[in-house]
């Protein structure tokens, strides 16, 4: 039996017509309501998978990992008041990556805001500028019949009056609409003209950031043709990677550079070619994505191109003609950079390690130091590499990878700093977790990049209150959240950890690995 909530059976039945299978779900009285009608549908005609995650912050991260499997929408469901701000760095991250998330949240009368009644805070518009929220408290046919675009993040906020706990419904209202268009979005262009611009290009480029759709054949094609040249990021899970770390290597400053940019994917972790770009006197810009967007990354936007990214190489592909100055330059780049310290070589040899003994598995970058290491020295588009760069904050690594090994029957690996991990910790606290999620980390007993900025290491506070030193280590950690742990004495111990973790366990419980890189330096 559903309950008698009107918009709430509504709402209910809207998200199963959209197709949205998993919700994460927090605790609270007043979205109580909503997890029951959520929990009958999954009981009665199997519609949702229901995670249960305490911590919010963490649930609407864990959320996120799992979209990056099922690419398609995930709902997350909270209660009221600070349960829903606790959200916020998650969709924040998903607004700059284009990710569906839905988070749903219970709400209190808004007669009592103000007047000193616990969790009653004004909700709408509590997640702007990331997304707007739309209400269901009233179920005419512009309210619950409104469809919304599927490349933001979007906030529900449901109003419940008390009493709460009547579930009396027998059925949920039919023809319900999805809550999202999924027409086609991409503007009608010209290939021929396109090609044409490229084609009369010196050095036409493919500058590709974050990217978590595969690998776009058609590009690597044209790559290898000396048609086009690619230079992505390391979480563009595109081949040749090693490219632009190189080029940052060297610090090639006498090198041609692009004269015509095609811009695709999100964030880049490669700051001195984005610099370079910059200070250009001979660039033309093109950004191509889905959506209304036009984002001048490199000071020289010309023109915006709405389309699907693999689409738009479809395309243009057959059009486009070699270009010797392609070939040139990519025989003009030099040899890759190596790892030169052992926290580097963790990095290296848990890459290796994937690659030649897991290969189905997957690997998550924490921000900060580990995507910048990983950008220097491993290869894309051989596994699966993810990060958290739509806003690059440190927050939600570990949580991400846990919501994507809920739903991946394949090892997940997540290599991360010691702040980004603690800041992180509650995405242990999950009843679904278990061996497939192993944790790789580097415990620098504080912020080690921050030794990196020029000048900073000249500051007395660098030490107790920005790069936040400690003593922690993460194996009581391990033993309250029931995770098997590791302490590695040296960076040569990782690949045969694995080895004999892969052949011996069957406990059947996340792995921390740690290794004390804070031991290197003294």
């Amino acid at each position: 039996m559903y309950c008698d909530k009107e918009n709430v059976n509504i709402l209910t039945a809207r998200l199963i017509e959209t197709g949205i299978k998993d919700i994460v779900v927090s605790p609270g009285s007043r979205n109580a309501v909503l997890i029951h009608n959520f929990y009958e549908a999954s009981k009665i005609d199997n519609s949702f998978r229901l995670h249960p995650v305490t911590d919010e912050r963490s649930a609407a991260f864990f959320a996120i990992g799992i979209w990056i499997i099922t690419h398609k929408p995930v709902a997350v469901c909270v209660t009221s008041g600070s349960a829903l701000l606790n959200t916020l760095p998650a969709v924040a991250e998903a607004f700059y990556r284009q990710i569906p998330l839905v988070v749903i949240s219970a709400d209190r009368p808004q007669r009592w805001i103000g007047q000193l009644d616990g969790q009653t805070i004004p909700q709408p518009g509590a997640l702007r500028p990331y997304t707007e929220t739309f209400s269901f408290e009233k179920c005419d046919s512009k309210s619950c019949n409104r469809q919304y675009s599927m490349l933001r993040p979007l906030h529900i906020n449901v109003p419940i009056e008390e009493p709460l706990f009547s579930f009396t419904t027998k059925e949920l209202p039919r023809g319900a609409k999805s809550l999202f268009d999924f027409g086609e979005c991409d503007d009608v262009f010209d290939p021929m003209q396109i090609a044409g611009v490229i084609n009369n290009s010196e050095l036409p480029a493919v500058v590709m950031g974050q990217y978590e759709s595969g690998v776009i054949d058609e590009l690597v094609a044209l790559d290898r043709e000396n048609k086009l040249l690619l230079l992505p990021e390391i979480i563009s899970n595109q081949p040749g990677a090693e490219r632009t770390a190189t080029l940052e290597a060297q610090k090639a400053e006498n090198i041609v550079l692009p004269t015509l940019v095609l811009h695709i994917g999100g964030n880049l972790v490669n700051k001195w070619l984005k610099l370079k770009l910059r200070r250009s006197n001979n660039l033309r810009v093109i950004r191509v994505d889905e959506t209304n967007d036009a984002p001048d990354t490199f000071s020289h936007l010309e023109r915006k191109v709405k389309c699907n990214e693999r689409n738009f190489f479809k395309a243009i592909a057959p059009l486009l003609r070699y270009n010797e100055n392609v070939e040139k330059f990519k025989a003009a780049i030099g040899s890759e950079p190596q790892a030169s310290s052992p926290k580097e070589q963790i990095v290296v040899s848990l890459y290796d390690y994937i690659k030649k003994s897991d290969p189905s598995a997957m690997l998550f970058l924490g921000n900060s130091s580990v995507v910048r290491i990983a950008a220097r020295l491993i290869e894309s588009g051989e596994i699966p590499i993810y990060c958290n760069r739509g806003v690059n904050g440190i927050e939600g690594s570990v949580s991400v990878a846990a919501g994507c090994a809920s739903v991946y029957d394949k090892n997940v690996y997540v290599i991360v700093g010691d702040l980004s991990f603690f800041y992180d910790v509650n995405s242990l606290w999950n009843s679904e977790l278990n061996s497939n999620l192993r944790v790789v980390l580097l415990n620098d007993h504080g912020g080690a990049i921050f030794s990196k900025l020029d000048g900073l290491n000249n500051s007395a506070a660098l030490d107790p209150y920005i790069s936040a030193r400690h003593n922690s280590n993460a194996h009581g950690i391990a033993l309250s959240y029931g995770c098997d742990y590791y302490a590695l004495a040296n960076d040569k111990q990782l690949e045969d950890t694995l080895h004999s973790i892969n052949m011996h366990n069957n406990n059947n419980k996340p792995i921390i690995i740690e290794y004390d890189t804070y031991l290197d330096n003294n």
